[in-house]
C-alpha cells in the first residue's frame, strides 16, 4: 500500500493483535503474531486486499475489517501451501516481505 493510505484507527499493535485473537479464537498462534508485527511495521508491507475501493481512495480503511481480511488470507494460504498439496509444483516466487518476517521472528 502507499504511505498515504489511511486507516480508521492508528496502527496500535495491541489493537491489531486483539482483533486477530478475537477473530481466530483458539487457532491464533505466535506465527500469526509475527506476520502481523511484520506487516504492520510499515504500511508499505501491507497487501491491498481490495482496498481502497474504486473512486473512494480518500476514505480511510476500517482497521478491524482489514485485519480480519488479512488473517483470513493468511490462514487460507497456510492451509493451501504447496508443501501440503500434491500435484503441480508451484511456479511462483516468494514475496520480498518474507525476508522481513524472518527478521522479526529471529
Amino acid at each position: 500500500m502507499k504511505l498515504e493510505t489511511k486507516f480508521t484507527e492508528s496502527f496500535n499493535l495491541d489493537n491489531i493483535i486483539t482483533y486477530a485473537k478475537e477473530h481466530c479464537k483458539e487457532t491464533y498462534n505466535s506465527d500469526l503474531e509475527i506476520v502481523l508485527k511484520c506487516a504492520f511495521s510499515d504500511v508499505r508491507n501491507l497487501p491491498k486486499l481490495g482496498y481502497p475501493k474504486k473512486n473512494k481512495e480518500e476514505q480511510p480503511i476500517p482497521l478491524k475489517e482489514y485485519v480480519i481480511k488479512l488473517v483470513e488470507k493468511y490462514q487460507k494460504g497456510y492451509k493451501n501451501r504447496p508443501s501440503v498439496r500434491t500435484g503441480k509444483p508451484s511456479k511462483t516466487h516468494s514475496d520480498p516481505v518474507v525476508e522481513l518476517i524472518f527478521f522479526f521472528a529471529y
